[in-house]
């Protein structure tokens, strides 16, 4: 069986696997929701705050453009409020739209997720927002060393790989990526895969690397208009993750797992079945 589990999409989704440290770069969910202008405020932040500086003590305020209504819109000057840990390996924004919470350095699901419910719960009771219009739940991997690269065709499978395997003569792609979407009914799932040059990303959401790098990230998401229910979101993005940890697993073979640490008595049984 190439991969690590026979199917993207069908089938029981593979229990996690623990890789240490795992490579990723990024996990990031995002809650869209009705615009609650008040948000801007310093007076109506200064409680949400007061919710969340345990984990998250330091703040800052920034501007971001945002694209107006319309068929030709404007771009618009939009504040939100980013709270940081101490060693700023999170952080929570927060803007009249959407929340988010961002992992720099993920710990695994428990404490992601730990700190998901009490972002959400800090929402629900203090801006109220009055509905929510997108879900999306995103994991980004990025392999840098260029040992990695040269084994990229032990450690991806053959659909994912690509062009990425081209290597005549010393010339190998400079760029190669790969985008691909799918339906998975009220969910769907974007991906996107491929080498950068060094300092490129394939979006700002993404630190940039000096070196040159390959890149797996996939973001499940929904547009479902609901009412702003902290459980009901963290029921949702905790499936959205383990759609996207299938979708992961059907892209990498064992040595992938291997090489990033995972248990080999685990990975052995993965071969024998």
């Amino acid at each position: 069986m190439p991969g690590t589990t026979p199917s993207p999409f069908s089938g029981e989704i593979p229990a996690t696997i623990a890789l240490d440290p795992p490579p990723l770069v990024l996990v990031l969910v995002q809650v869209r929701f009705a615009s609650v202008a008040s948000v801007a405020r310093d007076e109506f932040f200064a409680p949400f705050q007061q919710e969340l500086m345990g984990d998250y003590p330091l703040v800052g305020r920034e501007q971001e453009l945002i694209l107006g209504p319309g068929p030709q819109p404007v771009p618009q000057a939009a504040a939100l409020w980013r709270l940081t840990d101490e060693d700023e390996r999170w952080r929570v924004t927060l803007a009249t739209s959407f929340v988010a919470l961002e992992a720099r350095s993920y710990p695994g699901h428990g404490e992601f997720f730990r700190r998901l419910e009490q972002v959400l719960r800090a929402v629900q009771l203090r801006v109220r927002p009055p509905r929510v219009e997108r879900l999306g739940v995103r994991y980004a991997c990025r392999l840098e060393d260029e040992a990695d690269l040269a084994a990229l065709p032990r450690l991806v499978r053959q659909e994912v790989l690509g062009a990425a395997a081209l290597d005549d003569a010393g010339i190998h792609p400079e760029v190669s990526i790969t985008q691909s979407s799918f339906s998975l009914g009220q969910a769907r799932l974007t991906a996107r895969w491929g080498l950068l040059p060094a300092n490129a990303v394939t979006d700002p959401t993404l630190p940039a690397t000096g070196r040159r790098s390959w890149v797996l990230d996939i973001d499940v998401f929904d547009e479902e208009r609901r009412p702003f229910d902290a459980q009901g979101l963290m029921s949702a993005a905790f499936d959205y993750s383990r759609l996207q940890y299938r979708f992961f697993r059907w892209s990498v073979e064992p040595a992938f797992l291997l090489r990033f640490g995972a248990n080999p008595h685990e990975v052995a049984a993965l071969k024998a079945g």
